[in-house]
């Protein structure tokens, strides 16, 4: 009888750990489904933002967008160290800031876009800024800045085993949502 009782117990205890492994994966399942819905968001606001300014798109490039009148400046540095911001716009790696957002307080949905042209962004590791540099007293923009910085990257692949030649765009990533106002990411292109 004792046997049988354990037995008992421990399946209700299996069973209680099944459905509560059930309810984590369910949550984490939840969970993903929602981040992938804010990064589609934010992809479809950055899109629109891009578009807007007249920002160029490329296989590599690096954009910043924030809500409110204050003025961020991106700032990336290329593997040669050099660094590219409002005040070094074109550099030596090919690399071109083409949207600098509120210098003066113009827009509640800024953004910043750092561009190479297709296929010429140097190889190796790239450092992302961002320079809270002004808080513009228009319409009472408010602190701390929330930002986005989103890096795109496309990438080649040779399959050898078909011959074809496979151009991948892969999903652009979300670096960073902070509410800092400086931080430092990095990203390497291989």
């Amino acid at each position: 009888e004792r046997d049988a009782e354990e037995a008992a117990r421990q399946a209700e205890f299996a069973a209680a750990e099944e459905q509560r492994l059930a309810e984590i994966q369910a949550a984490q399942e939840k969970d993903a489904l929602e981040r992938r819905k804010a990064a589609n968001r934010a992809l479809d606001e950055l899109r629109a933002r891009l578009e807007r300014e007249g920002a160029r798109s490329s296989d590599v490039q690096v954009s910043l967008m924030w809500n409110n009148y204050n003025d961020l400046d991106l700032h990336v540095v290329c593997p040669s160290g050099e660094r590219i911001h409002g005040g070094n716009r074109k550099s030596a790696c090919s690399g071109e800031l083409d949207v600098d957002a509120n210098v003066r307080p113009d827009s509640r949905k800024p953004i910043e876009n750092v561009v190479w042209p297709e296929g010429q962004a140097p190889a190796g590791t790239y450092q992302v800024f961002v320079h809270y540099y002004k808080k513009h007293k228009k319409r009472r923009s408010k602190d701390p800045t929330k930002f986005q910085v989103i890096a795109m990257l496309m990438a080649i692949f040779w399959n050898t085993l078909e011959n074809l030649l496979l151009v991948k765009r892969f999903n652009s990533f979300v670096l960073s949502t902070f509410q800092q106002w400086k931080s430092e990411k990095k990203l390497s292109v291989n």
